[in-house]
């Protein structure tokens, strides 16, 4: 519909999994066997969809935030554990991509922004370019958070992130510049390290490296 929906995704086994609009009575999904598919369609309001794919390890989600553009969030979570989380632009369209919680995959439609949160544990995160020559920039904030935006993708702010890897992935030609605070900062960078005030981040597959201090 065309309104600004609150809707959350808890997956709370292989093949079942919790839904909620806004205050409506949540949804039970059971039964899943492997490779099954699910769709969270937002429709054309402001939406905002929570995703925690928990253990549902039988699904491959699509959260489709919908229209219009410009105002639609998408939300990961991780959880108190340790989690091993990547998120992957897509390489033709802008508001697409691909994120993978604990193996359990959500491709994502329409997103204006996205946010991906480790909650608690020691989390360990890929934040991926594409095939392509990419131009990335990349702004540690401190305690384990920052943000990203690949080319002209959606920007992605991440949170609670402890182990973070930034790669290029497979382009001749990728460029990462860095952007610190505005005010004094420590800055460390090398071919496969940045650290920004004491927040170290792994790089990869990156040709060019600018610093923005």
């Amino acid at each position: 519909d065309g309104a600004a929906n609150q809707i959350s995704f808890t997956g709370t086994a292989a093949g079942a999994a919790t839904v909620r609009v806004d205050a409506r009575a949540t949804l039970s999904l059971t039964g899943f066997t492997a490779a099954s598919n699910v769709t969270l369609a937002g429709g054309d309001g402001d939406d905002v969809l929570s995703m925690t794919p928990g253990t549902a390890t039988n699904l491959t989600i699509t959260a489709d935030a919908g229209g219009p553009s410009g105002s639609d969030k998408v939300v990961f979570n991780g959880t108190a554990a340790a989690d091993v989380i990547s998120d992957t632009p897509d390489a033709a369209i802008a508001a697409n991509g691909t994120v993978v919680v604990n193996g359990v995959t959500t491709n994502f439609v329409d997103a204006e922004s996205v946010v991906i949160n480790g909650l608690g544990g020691t989390d360990a995160a890929t934040l991926n370019g594409t095939a392509a020559s990419d131009a990335i920039v990349l702004a540690p904030t401190g305690n384990a958070g920052g943000s990203l935006q690949v080319n002209g993708s959606s920007p992605l702010t991440f949170l609670s992130l402890e182990t973070l890897t930034v790669d290029a992935d497979g382009g001749a030609g990728d460029t990462l510049t860095v952007n610190a605070s505005a005010g004094n900062d420590s800055v460390s960078i090398t071919s496969t390290n940045v650290t920004v005030n004491g927040q170290s981040l792994t790089l990869a597959n990156e040709e060019s490296i600018v610093a923005n201090l």
